[in-house]
Parts: C-alpha cells; structure tokens; sequence
C-alpha cells in the first residue's frame, strides 16, 4: 500500500512538472515567434543623412526613403552650420534694427538671414536628392520631392 501511494506522489509529481516545463515551452516558442516576427518586419522608412558644403557653410540634409518601394519621400535640409566650429546657426537680432542674422553660437560667425530663404534650403535639399538617385539605380523621388535641376 505504501509502494502505491508513494507511486501516486511521485506521479503527480512528474505530472505537474510536465504541466510547468509545458508553460515554458510554449513560453519559449512565442518569444522565438515573436522575435522572428521583429526581424522580418522592415521599417516602413528610414532617414538618411547628408553632408554638403554650400555658401560657405555646412548643410546636413536629411532624406526620408522606403526601401520597399526604392522611393525618396522627404527631403528637408535641415539649418545651416558653421564651417569652423560646425554648430548650427541661430537666428539673431540684427544690430541697430538691421533685420535678422544667422549667428553661430561659439564663434559669433554672422550670416544674413537670407542664407535660409526657400530657394537655398531646396537647393541644398534637391542636389541631395539629386546625388542619392545619381548614386541608386532604380530609385525615383515621390511628388513634391526638390531635385536639382540641370
């Protein structure tokens, strides 16, 4: 009777070890799923950054693509730097009225305000477009998208 009882103890024993290492394996299998999943998912975009010398100052571009469709679909220019200390401009009251400057803030390097204007930063943006197409056959800018022209 002993010997029965003590078999039944020990089967339930190794039952409810079964019904825990169970868990984990299942555990274990959605995590694997999980991070197969993660790696296989692209993400929809990715930004790509430049760098351009333009105007006596450094400009870093950034271009928005989707790989899976070999399209740019943003480009922003991003704000003028400094050539010496390559710190992004700030924009400054001029001195005795004058209108607004892009001044560094280390060196006190100014520009006239102009330096940013429309026309400059979709310069800047579209020859970087412009380069990035140059450089990858197949790809092609989404509508609206500057490209340098000529």
């Amino acid at each position: 009777m002993i010997a029965v009882i003590a078999a039944a103890v020990a089967f339930v024993a190794a039952l409810g070890a079964a019904f825990v290492l169970k868990g984990k394996l299942e555990t274990a299998r959605a995590e694997l799923a999980a991070e197969r999943a993660r790696k296989e998912t692209k993400p929809p975009t990715r930004s790509i950054e430049d760098r351009r010398e333009r105007f006596s100052l450094l400009w870093f571009p950034t271009l928005t693509v989707k790989d899976d469709e070999r399209l740019v679909v943003n480009a922003a220019a991003g704000v003028p730097h400094c050539m010496k200390c390559v710190q992004p401009l700030r924009v400054a009251t001029g001195s005795a009225g004058a209108p607004e400057e892009w001044a560094c803030p280390r060196c006190g390097d100014r520009r006239p305000s102009s330096i940013a204007d429309l026309s400059v930063t979709d310069s800047v943006a579209g020859e970087a477009v412009s380069e990035f197409l140059a450089r990858h056959d197949g790809w092609r800018a989404d509508k609206g998208v500057p490209l340098r022209r000529g």
